[in-house]
């Protein structure tokens, strides 16, 4: 079964989503989805080009969740995970509490089992992917995150730099999934990126929970 949440509207007021009593957020710890969940979807590329009859001007648009608050999907089974930056052009400011900003307008996927993460790069917005977002433990079977043969461990490392808390698991996981893929040059980079961090952080690499 699929679950497409794109378009959907959830708002509150900052106060509100300050106040952590659950307004304007997505709480879906544990859901279990069959199918694929949609928080972002593009328009079928096709269709779109019928529509114009071969003569679009720009290319098939696509279709954002607008959240105010955070996206809750730590623990859950989930076959196919689509979304973009768009949405969570948020970061966190110097000083503020990670775990604060990461309840309050993050993308929480820690311990989440994905067979297929798909995150679509925004190259023009002021993040790359979402941000904040906690990659703690999570398990991906493949990852797409729209990278091209030259930039593999660059798009990596975008992502897990939208991680703010810095863990050995989730830079080796990647690393992984890169050899496991035969891009030994590109996971050997990614090591490279997971030293350089954990050496230039304050915060040391913290260990998988």
């Amino acid at each position: 079964a699929a679950v497409d949440l794109s378009g959907l509207d959830v708002r509150a007021s900052d106060r509100d989503v300050r106040a952590h009593l659950g307004y304007g957020r997505i709480e879906a710890r544990g859901v279990k989805v069959g199918g694929d969940l949609w928080l972002t979807r593009a328009l079928d590329a096709e269709a779109w080009q019928s529509h114009h009859r071969g003569r679009a001007p720009v290319p098939a648009p696509q279709c954002h969740v607008t959240v105010a608050g955070s996206v809750d999907l730590r623990g859950a089974e989930i076959v196919h995970f689509c979304l973009s930056a768009q949405p969570f052009q948020r970061g966190i400011a110097a000083g503020e509490s990670v775990e604060k900003a990461e309840r309050e307008r993050g993308v929480l996927l820690s311990g989440a089992r994905i067979t297929e993460l798909e995150l679509l790069p925004l190259d023009g917005g002021r993040t790359v992917f979402p941000d904040p977002i906690n990659l703690a433990d999570v398990t991906v079977g493949q990852w797409n995150i729209g990278e091209g043969v030259q930039d593999q461990h660059r798009r990596y490392c975008q992502l897990l730099g939208a991680d703010h808390t810095p863990r050995r698991s989730t830079y080796l996981a990647v690393e992984r999934s890169l050899r496991n893929r035969g891009l030994e040059a590109e996971a050997d980079k990614v090591y490279r990126a997971m030293v350089r961090r954990g050496s230039g952080e304050r915060q040391s690499f913290l260990p998988s929970n």
